[in-house]
């Protein structure tokens, strides 16, 4: 590999690099990842390349945004750490598009760069300060896409977030949005045939892993632990207000 290595170095080293040598990188990047050679050093090396000049940048995302599905766990985490870095203000579209395929290869919610993925993206989705829109709503597509096939018990967090972002009047239509999507793609709880022990009709018991065996169970819970209905309506009747306001 040491050949290699030279190679790697000389398109990524602030020196000799140019975007040219980075479009032409991803099979060598390939390599080094599959045979486990990629070291914290090396892989900071390749990602502050981008900073060589705006389109080095791109090609640099797009380069880890191909390569997601075979990083490893300690790869991935440097990624969101860095971009999460990014200012508010400076965050582009490509970088929240590389969380998202990196997110959504998380597929439980006990995955901590599943949980960080989604931490980076809700700031994203309820900004504290003014940012592209189509950041926005990206963001809160990508949230309900990641959380997809996650565990409802993973989901809850989530689902407690978007209804305090509505108790708080903040993007009340995108959280209903979530809220939806979330809902949509609810997984129940199977149901597994249990021999008792005495012979005779085989019983059908729910297994442990989920307390919620349908959708409606579910939405039942949501709405008597957190007052779905009147955060609904409430967040309306703020809506309206404001719309009353404006027209006076």
């Amino acid at each position: 590999m040491l050949k290699e290595k030279r190679v790697f170095f000389q398109i990524f080293s602030r020196e000799r690099g140019h975007t040219q040598l980075v479009q032409r990188a991803d099979e060598l990047m390939k390599l080094f990842i599959t045979k486990d050679e990629l070291s914290d050093a090396e892989l900071e090396l390749a990602w502050q390349s981008g900073k060589l000049d705006e389109n080095t940048q791109l090609e640099i995302y797009k380069l880890f945004n191909d390569l997601s599905a075979r990083l490893r766990l300690q790869q991935i985490e440097f990624i969101i750490s860095q971009l999460d870095s990014v200012p508010m203000k400076k965050v582009i579209l490509v970088q929240v598009q590389l969380v998202h395929e990196i997110g959504r290869r998380a597929m439980s919610g006990d995955c901590s760069y599943g949980q960080k993925a989604i931490d980076y993206m809700w700031k994203l989705a309820i900004p504290s300060e003014d940012i592209d829109k189509v950041l926005i709503n990206y963001a809160a597509l990508a949230i309900t896409d990641i959380v997809k096939n996650w565990d409802n018990t993973y989901k809850l967090p989530i689902v407690e977030l978007i209804l305090n972002s509505l108790a708080s009047h903040k993007e009340g239509y995108l959280c209903i949005k979530m809220l939806f999507a979330i809902i949509r793609d609810f997984i129940g709880t199977p149901t597994v045939p249990v021999k008792p022990e005495n012979e005779g009709q085989m019983e059908v018991v729910e297994t442990k892993r989920e307390k919620f065996q349908n959708r409606s169970t579910f939405i039942d819970y949501i709405e008597s632990e957190y007052g779905l209905m009147r955060l609904f309506f409430g967040n309306f009747s703020n809506y309206m207000e404001r719309c009353r306001s404006v027209v006076r």
